[in-house]
C-alpha cells in the first residue's frame, strides 16, 4: 500500500511538472518544441482526372487536381491557369468603381496575389496529363498588373514573389491559402509602396509587433477533396502560428492616435485576409506600416462579398478610410458588369442624398411583381444609362432574386442578382440600369422583379429611383 502511495504520489508530480511546463511554453511561444508531421499521403487515384470525379458542389472548386513533387497537390482551373486580371472591356467599369472611391476620399490599392501554380513551379510534376506554360502565365500576371495600373488604380508589384526560392513555402502543399509566411511577404512587399504614397506620411502611427503563439496544423482544402475522390489520407502540415499585437512599453501601449474615430487603413478580401484561421496578413500590413487596421475582410465570400457588406455599412458611409486595400488573388478576372453596377451606387449609399423620381413600396409574392410603371401621369425623359434603383426589402433574408428592365421601344433587359448568404446586410440592394450601346440611350419604362418559391411571408420592399450618384 505505501508503494501505491508513493507511486501516486510521483504520478502527482509527473503532472504537476507537465501542467507547470505547458505553462512556461504559452508563456515563451518560441520556446516550443516543433511537432510531428502524420506522415501518411498517397498519390492521387486516376479517377481525380476525370471531371465527371467532382460532382458536388465543393469538388467543382477543385477540378482538376493534379498531383505535384514533394506531396503537393494543383488545381489545373484555378492554380495552373494562363489568363488573369480584368478584360479590356471591364477597365472603364474598374475605373469608374475607383473613381466613386476616390470621390469619397479614398484610395483604392489592389493587392492580386499570384497563384500557388506561379509561385510554386518548381513543385509541378515533371510529366503530367496538364500542360502548364509558366512563361505565358508570368507574363499574363505581369499584364494585369499592367492593366491595374493602366486604369488609374494603385497595385503593388508582386512579380517578385515568382522569382524567389525560399525554405519556407508561400502557400500551403495542399490548401488553396497562403502561409503565414507568403502573407508576410506579401504585407513587406505591399507596404513598402504604400509608404511611397504621399497620403501614408499623414496618417497616425502606431507602433506593432509580432509572435509566435503555437502551431497551425492544416491538412488542406485541396487534400480534402482528394480523399473524398480517391479515399486517400494526405499529410497534416504544420506552420508557426502568429499575431500582431500593440507594441508596449515600460509605461504601457505605445498609442499615437490623437483619437479613437475609425482607422484610415481599412482591408477587404478573402479567407486570406480574415476567417477561421488567421494567416497574419493583416497584422503584418499593420506592423510593417505601424498604422492601425480595419480588417473587414470575409471568408468564403469571394472577391466580391467584403466589398458588399462592408461598403454600404455606417463603417464606410460614416468614416470612409483613406486607403482601402482589396486582397483579391489574381484568377479572380474582376471583369463581371453587375459588380460593378452594385457596388459603384454602394459607395455612394444608393438614392440616399438623390433626389427620388419614382418610388413606391411593394407587398411581394413569389414570381413577377411590378414595381413601378413610368407611363403613369406621362412618360418621364428617363435614360437608362443615367438612372439606378435602390430597393430595401423588409427581410434580410433575401439573397437572390431577379430584376427585369423594360424600355419603351419594348426591349427588356434581365438581371440576375444573386448575393452571397455570407453577407450581413439589412436587406438593400442597388443595381444601375445599362449602360451597354443596345440600352444606355433607351427610355426606361417599368421594373419588376422575379422573386423566389422561398420568398419569406409577408416581405415588402420599398423601390426607388434616382439619378445615378457619379454624374
Amino acid at each position: 500500500m505505501e508503494r501505491i502511495s508513493n507511486l501516486k504520489e510521483v504520478g502527482k508530480r509527473y503532472l504537476w511538472a507537465s501542467f507547470m511546463l505547458l505553462l512556461s511554453q504559452l508563456g515563451h511561444a518560441q520556446e516550443w518544441p516543433e511537432p510531428a508531421t502524420l506522415e501518411t499521403s498517397q498519390h492521387l487515384c486516376k479517377e481525380a482526372h476525370r471531371r465527371e470525379a467532382y460532382n458536388t458542389e465543393f469538388l467543382q472548386l477543385f477540378t482538376t487536381l493534379v498531383q505535384g513533387k514533394d506531396d503537393w497537390l494543383f488545381r489545373t482551373d484555378v492554380e495552373l491557369g494562363h489568363e488573369f486580371g480584368p478584360a479590356e472591356s471591364a477597365l472603364p467599369e474598374l475605373q469608374r468603381f475607383n473613381d466613386a472611391l476616390q470621390s469619397m476620399g479614398t484610395t483604392l490599392i489592389i493587392v492580386s496575389q499570384p497563384t500557388r501554380g506561379l509561385v510554386h513551379r518548381n513543385k509541378l510534376p515533371d510529366d503530367s496529363y496538364y500542360i502548364y506554360d509558366y512563361e505565358r502565365a508570368a507574363k499574363a500576371f505581369s499584364e494585369s498588373r499592367d492593366r491595374f495600373r493602366a486604369a488609374g488604380i494603385f497595385t503593388p508589384d508582386l512579380t517578385a514573389l515568382l522569382d524567389e526560392d525560399e525554405p519556407d513555402s508561400f502557400f500551403f502543399k495542399r490548401d488553396h491559402h497562403w502561409s503565414p509566411y507568403g502573407a508576410q511577404r506579401t504585407a513587406q512587399l505591399v507596404a513598402e509602396e504604400i509608404k511611397q504614397h504621399p497620403l501614408y506620411a499623414d496618417l497616425p502611427k502606431k507602433e506593432y509587433t509580432t509572435r509566435r503563439i503555437g502551431y497551425l496544423r492544416k491538412d488542406g482544402s485541396l487534400g480534402v477533396a482528394a480523399s473524398k475522390i480517391c479515399g486517400i489520407q494526405q499529410n497534416i502540415q504544420t506552420v508557426p502560428e502568429l499575431v500582431t499585437e500593440t507594441a508596449e512599453t515600460d509605461s504601457g501601449a505605445v498609442d499615437l492616435f490623437s483619437d479613437d474615430g475609425e482607422p484610415m487603413v481599412a482591408i477587404v478580401g478573402t479567407s486570406n485576409t480574415k476567417g477561421s484561421v488567421n494567416y497574419n496578413f493583416a497584422g503584418y500590413l499593420q506592423e510593417y506600416l505601424s498604422v492601425d487596421i480595419l480588417n473587414e475582410a470575409m471568408a468564403g465570400g469571394s472577391f466580391n462579398g467584403a466589398l458588399d457588406q462592408y461598403l454600404p455599412s455606417p463603417l464606410f458611409q460614416d468614416s470612409p478610410p483613406v486607403f482601402l486595400i482589396w486582397e483579391v488573388p489574381v484568377y479572380h478576372q474582376l471583369s463581371n458588369e453587375a459588380f460593378y453596377r452594385q457596388m459603384i451606387p454602394a459607395v455612394y449609399n444608393g438614392c440616399e442624398q438623390q433626389k427620388t423620381v419614382l418610388q413606391r413600396k411593394v407587398k411581394l409574392k413569389p414570381g413577377n411583381n411590378q414595381l413601378f410603371h413610368n407611363a403613369r401621369g406621362g412618360v418621364l425623359p428617363l435614360i437608362s444609362k443615367d438612372y439606378m434603383v435602390d430597393l430595401q426589402f423588409s427581410d434580410s433574408r433575401i439573397y437572390k432574386f431577379k430584376t427585369i428592365f423594360w424600355y419603351l421601344n419594348g426591349k427588356k433587359e434581365k438581371v440576375q442578382i444573386d448575393r452571397n448568404p455570407r453577407v450581413r446586410h439589412e436587406g438593400r440592394y442597388f443595381i444601375e440600369l445599362s449602360q451597354k450601346p443596345r440600352w444606355a440611350e433607351e427610355t426606361f419604362l417599368s421594373l419588376e422583379l422575379d422573386m423566389p418559391e422561398t420568398l419569406p411571408s409577408g416581405t415588402t420592399v420599398v423601390a426607388k429611383m434616382c439619378q445615378r450618384p457619379d454624374l
